[in-house]
């Protein structure tokens, strides 16, 4: 029998801390743990072994919607930009499988079939990946409202050009520990605070949020486009009122303090910045 160590602190503001655990694993199945470590791009054996109890116990969260309609300022595809010849879609399904996550919807518009191609049906991932297509695209309210059929179970929601190291399982954990509010985002400070979406937090709330731009104070906290949202949160999205082009709804949440906000300070990037797209090429591991 051989002895696994399970235990890691809390890394980030939130301060979520897990749990010391000791197990004794037979050799054979030690093998084959370290087998599923390399088949699933994990980190080490507590990550695996956490990732199995998510599986089969069913606390991880299985739905993500990515909103992979944007364009960086070349008109590149943002999903499809490289970093250490992979593109950035790829990183996050990786890290989306690595949590759990069975089924990915991905809303794109009519100039991302190359997109499409890339990622097909999503069995060569070991995922199942459903393509939406967004013939108007008025926005990201109206992008997501197109996936409500879908979303019948707390879900994560994506920005299709986002690089980042947040560890989903905490932050997903952080979302069930509030009581599954109605929205939860990851936030970070940023080096270039107006280029995004702002808030204030007290505590786990989100109690100010404004689009970039519009905030009346330097504030450095944004949205990092990782976000958990339950079914609930279409009640806020009527369908008379999408075609707003600026629909701000997480303000709307704020002002009624329905927004938690899990605040991470790791690596994250915006790759529809160039100046991003460069640092991740030098930060990001290979």
């Amino acid at each position: 029998m051989i002895f696994v160590n399970i235990y890691k602190n809390g890394h980030n503001n939130n301060m979520q801390t897990k749990n010391r655990l000791t197990i004794s694993l037979d050799k054979k199945i030690l093998l084959k743990l370290d087998g599923y470590i390399k088949t699933n791009n994990l980190s080490n054996r507590s990550h695996a072994i956490e990732h199995i109890i998510n599986q089969h116990l069913g606390t991880a969260v299985k739905q993500c919607v990515i909103l992979a309609g944007g364009k960086t300022k070349t008109q590149c595809l943002s999903p499809l930009l490289r970093i250490h010849n992979r593109p950035v879609i790829a990183y996050q399904i990786d890290k989306l499988k690595n949590a759990g996550i069975k089924d990915l919807y991905i809303v794109i518009n009519s100039a991302y079939q190359n997109l499409k191609q890339y990622l097909g049906d999503g069995k060569q991932w070991g995922i199942n990946i459903i393509f939406i297509l967004d013939k108007k695209n008025i926005g990201r309210a109206h992008a997501l409202w197109l996936c409500k059929k879908y979303l019948t179970e707390t879900f994560l929601l994506f920005y299709g050009d986002i690089l980042s190291e947040v560890d989903l399982l905490d932050f997903i954990d952080f979302h069930q520990k509030q009581n599954h509010p109605i929205t939860t985002i990851a936030v970070a400070s940023s080096r270039f605070p107006k280029n995004f979406d702002v808030c204030r937090t007290k505590g786990p709330l989100i109690v100010e949020y404004y689009k970039k731009n519009a905030a009346s104070e330097n504030l450095r906290l944004v949205n990092t486009g990782m976000i958990i949202c339950e079914p609930k949160i279409f009640n806020f999205l009527p369908e008379s009122i999408l075609a707003k082009k600026n629909l701000d709804v997480f303000h709307d949440l704020a002002q009624r303090q329905l927004l938690y906000g899990y605040i991470f300070d790791g690596w994250w990037f915006d790759m529809s910045f160039p100046q991003e797209h460069a640092l991740a090429n030098e930060k990001w591991y290979k």
